[in-house]
């Protein structure tokens, strides 16, 4: 590291660094002390002679990114049977039961779509761009959050039939895609890695051959 005149820079080029070598950093302390990456202007133009220690912890790529997919894949199963228990919650007149266990649900939701960020981030995915059949990742996530809204809708109005068709014949569907597009996104992050290994290779190599 060259050149960097305060703790932003210098988190910068560790960030660029890292990227290199196929590794992502997930946690920093600057004198024992943890920054956010994601929150860090506060403290970015600390200057370069007043830091005394950095230290940080780093994570394979695809170790990272499989391991997200992974937890993202395992909230499904539980996703649609919290919903399909609220649908049974509503049919025993249990609305207050229903509604809270369908926020807890959204809960769950949002879990999946932040591994999925996770995912979109450290390998730079457009999901706005990749396919998944004849539609984009994020055109199906837009999707499966509509079904989501027409559910909520159905709740406020108390229609079992709409709310047990939606569940039974669209969720289910919706989140059945949500699993294969994941199965879809760790064969990418895979062919990825292999991609920048190589890329990394070459990169040595030529820089053995220059010496």
């Amino acid at each position: 590291i060259k050149n960097e005149k305060n703790l932003g820079d210098v988190i910068d080029s560790l960030l660029l660094l890292s990227n290199q070598v196929n590794k992502v950093i997930i946690d920093i302390k600057v004198d024992g002390i943890a920054i956010s990456l994601s929150e860090r202007a506060g403290v970015q133009q600390k200057g370069i002679d007043d830091i005394g220690k950095i230290e940080l912890m780093v994570e394979n790529k695809l170790q990272l990114v499989l391991y997200a997919l992974q937890e993202a894949k395992s909230l499904l199963p539980k996703f649609s049977a919290n919903l399909s228990e609220v649908s049974d919650l509503l049919m025993s007149g249990q609305k207050h039961k229903a509604m809270s266990l369908f926020g807890d649900s959204l809960v769950t939701w949002r879990k999946v779509i932040n591994y999925l960020k996770t995912v979109a981030l450290t390998y730079q995915l457009n999901f706005n761009k990749i396919m998944f059949g004849e539609k984009t990742i994020e055109e199906k996530n837009f999707e499966l959050l509509h079904v989501l809204q027409e559910i909520k809708r159905a709740m406020e109005k108390e229609d079992i039939v709409s709310l047990g068709d939606l569940i039974e014949y669209e969720l289910i569907e919706k989140v059945n895609e949500q699993a294969k597009i994941i199965e879809s996104l760790e064969g990418i992050a895979k062919k990825l890695d292999e991609e920048m290994l190589e890329d990394i290779k070459a990169r040595l190599q030529g820089q053995i051959v220059g010496v």
